[in-house]
């Protein structure tokens, strides 16, 4: 008979029906996978392909606009750090040199009016005027170089504590030559060309 078949096992396990005529005929054996399961796993797949493929793009645009701004910065400040000599200075006119009927009185030399808490008198052969000074204590303070002064020379820098009073006198006297370490970020003259 030519469909005669006999069966070939393995360790006792059925691995193909064989004709008897001859003829090799292997079934392989095939794993069933529900197709819940299977449509799971390539969901699972997909989904993971998709948050490493966001996450690298995010990265990648983080790099490239951490290179940017740093460029920006190099090719338009200086940042240079010194200890500076700190004093404070309010607006009596044995310290700024005005009385209070003068036209520029609590006006800085750059223009500006006088800030507590922004504004300094700097030597602007050191720090030109216009400058960012951020000290490197903890204390969160960011002043601006506005100001000159005749007594402010070298590496000073003179904290504007307000108008004359006892609490202002007090913050000067508090203040007073204090060295400190201090970031300093300079405007260049030239802006240089910014490669991308």
């Amino acid at each position: 008979m030519e469909n005669e078949t006999q069966i070939v096992t393995n360790g006792g396990k059925k691995v193909a029906v064989v004709p008897k005529n001859g003829k090799t005929e292997i079934k392989p054996k095939h794993y069933t996978i529900k197709k819940k399961v299977f449509w799971w796993i390539i969901g699972i797949q997909l989904a993971i392909i998709i948050i490493l493929s966001g996450s690298l793009i995010y990265w990648y645009n983080w790099y490239i606009g951490s290179v940017k701004a740093y460029k920006y910065v190099y090719a338009t400040c200086r940042i240079w750090m010194d200890d500076f000599k700190y004093t404070g200075y309010t607006l009596s006119e044995r310290e700024c040199s005005k009385s209070k009927s003068h036209p520029n009185y609590g006006v800085t030399y750059s223009g500006f009016p006088v800030m507590k808490g922004l504004t300094v008198a700097v030597d602007p052969r050191v720090i030109p005027l216009g400058s960012f000074i951020l000290p490197i204590d903890n204390s969160g303070e960011q002043y601006v170089a506005h100001d000159t002064g005749n007594g402010v020379n070298g590496s000073h820098i003179d904290v504007y504590c307000g108008n004359e009073t006892k609490d202002n006198l007090k913050l000067t006297q508090k203040i007073y030559n204090v060295k400190r370490p201090t970031i300093i970020i300079e405007r260049r003259k030239k802006n240089l060309k910014i490669e991308d």
